[in-house]
């Protein structure tokens, strides 16, 4: 347990809120990070935030970090990123399997892809899905990962649409997610 102390009741109570609001919303929660590589590190766990104006999944060592004002660990770029079930991944791809081996081995049972695109002259140079950074999610049931993966998909897939409108259209007219 943390134990907060404050100067008075009304810098107390909008604490409570304020940890009350984070702690319900949608998009937030602990989940279990395997980077795609041929690296066999452990998983870690992280207390990840998405952002849907920023279209961004902040991962922080703990639940503490996004109201204590503590930098991120990892922070995803969801406007240029693929979201997938991991057992969707095609197979043969050694770090992707390798990824999902070691969060099964940690007790999770189910995870997602992210895989971030590169974008200009690094996209042009990379070969097919080294191309960007992939980084596996674990979660503990498959209830979890379809909540995951309904919000991240439709941020990954808004810049999409967004590209399909043309110049014309700019970010800040277009209608947001409303969690």
């Amino acid at each position: 347990p943390i134990i907060v102390c404050v100067e008075d009741l009304e810098v107390a109570q909008s604490w409570v809120r304020l940890l009350g609001a984070e702690s319900q919303r949608k998009g937030a929660g602990w989940l279990l990070l395997a980077t795609a590589t041929r690296c066999p590190a452990r998983p870690e766990s992280c207390w990840c935030t998405v952002e849907a104006e920023t279209r961004q999944l902040l991962c922080y060592g703990d639940s503490t970090g996004p109201v204590e004002g503590i930098e991120p660990r990892h922070v995803i770029q969801l406007g240029q990123a693929t979201v997938q079930r991991l057992q969707d991944v095609a197979d043969g791809v050694d770090a992707v399997v390798s990824a999902f081996e070691r969060l099964k081995a940690v007790g999770c049972g189910a995870a997602f892809l992210i895989e971030e695109h590169a974008t200009g002259a690094a996209a042009e140079e990379a070969v097919p899905w080294r191309a960007g950074r992939a980084v596996a999610f674990g979660v503990q049931s498959e209830e979890s990962l379809r909540h995951w993966l309904e919000m991240l998909q439709t941020l990954c897939g808004a810049a999409q649409l967004r590209k399909s409108f043309g110049t014309a259209m700019e970010y800040d007219e277009a209608a947001r997610p409303s969690w």
